[in-house]
């Protein structure tokens, strides 16, 4: 991406402009789509997240103490919400700002919510994440508000779920790494992954989301990805690169809600995760 450097607008809140080049979204889509057809021209939804991720660095940074490295974050949950669409060539702002966060037995918890506007000022993409911070305890005292993730209202279809398998393989890993330069080893070493508490490398809980709303993109909204609105889940384990997933798909009685869940045998990964859809536009633009 061609990109300034990040600025620092307040203690709490940082920005930069980028503009989104072509490869930024197809490399991306490519590593999200590598065991679907072949990806159309539009982000996919979660690219707000991967755009917002350098800004993420830097609040990490200011919640460790001085000169100390900033603490490997574990992600709690993330809700995304979107009012426009990632296009190649569009210059970007993205701003982040640390909403707030709580000590506790287990570490920190902090939250973000992070801004993307077209260079005009008109909105693109708003994210809230929430991280866990774990062991730290360097913060003593509460600040801010942790958002909590609210899912849109849903009618239960009663139709049967749609239960999709995965594996995530560690030549999967190392693409999606590369494709959203979230290069934490903890993802592709399972030496580094051990010291940080896991038995071995662990998936992108985010390439996994992205894999899952990209089902739901072919399933429910006839492979038209603007008409993703917004998505959120919360995470509950890590999974294991090269285990088998399994995806459960449930769509609200409308079709516009899919909730979805994911667990490999041993226990669930993803829990009350939804994508919600804007209703589909008919030949003369309008919506139907």
């Amino acid at each position: 991406m061609t990109e300034n450097a990040i600025v620092r607008s307040s203690p709490t809140s940082w920005s930069i402009e980028r503009v989104v080049a072509e490869a930024d979204i197809a490399d991306h889509r490519e590593a999200l789509r590598a065991h679907m057809s072949p990806p159309g021209l539009l982000a996919s939804p979660t690219l707000p997240f991967v755009l917002s991720h350098p800004l993420a660095d830097q609040a990490r940074q200011h919640l460790a103490p001085e000169g100390a490295p900033a603490p490997v974050p574990v992600h709690l949950s993330q809700e995304i919400r979107l009012q426009d669409s990632l296009r190649a060539g569009q210059r970007i702002r993205t701003g982040l700002q640390l909403q707030g966060a709580r000590p506790g037995a287990a570490g920190v918890r902090a939250a973000l919510r992070a801004f993307i506007t077209r260079e005009d000022g008109g909105p693109v993409a708003e994210s809230i994440t929430t991280i866990l911070l774990s062991g730290d305890t360097t913060i003593t005292t509460a600040f801010g508000e942790l958002p909590p993730v609210r899912p849109p209202d849903s009618t239960d279809s009663g139709e049967s779920p749609t239960v999709l398998g995965h594996r995530f393989g560690r030549e999967w890993t190392g693409r999606y790494a590369r494709a959203s330069g979230d290069d934490n080893p903890i993802h592709l070493d399972d030496g580094a992954a051990r010291a940080a508490g896991f038995d071995t490398a662990i998936v992108h809980g985010m390439g996994l989301v992205g894999v899952v709303c990209e089902e739901v993109i072919d399933r429910f909204a006839n492979g038209d990805t603007s008409r993703v609105c917004g998505l959120g889940a919360r995470f509950a384990a890590p999974v294991p690169v090269d285990e088998d997933v399994d995806s459960v798909l449930c769509p609200d009685a409308t079709r516009r809600v899919v909730r979805f869940s994911c667990r490999t045998s041993h226990r669930t990964a993803v829990k009350g995760g939804w994508v919600e859809l804007a209703a589909a536009r008919d030949t003369k633009g309008g919506q139907r």
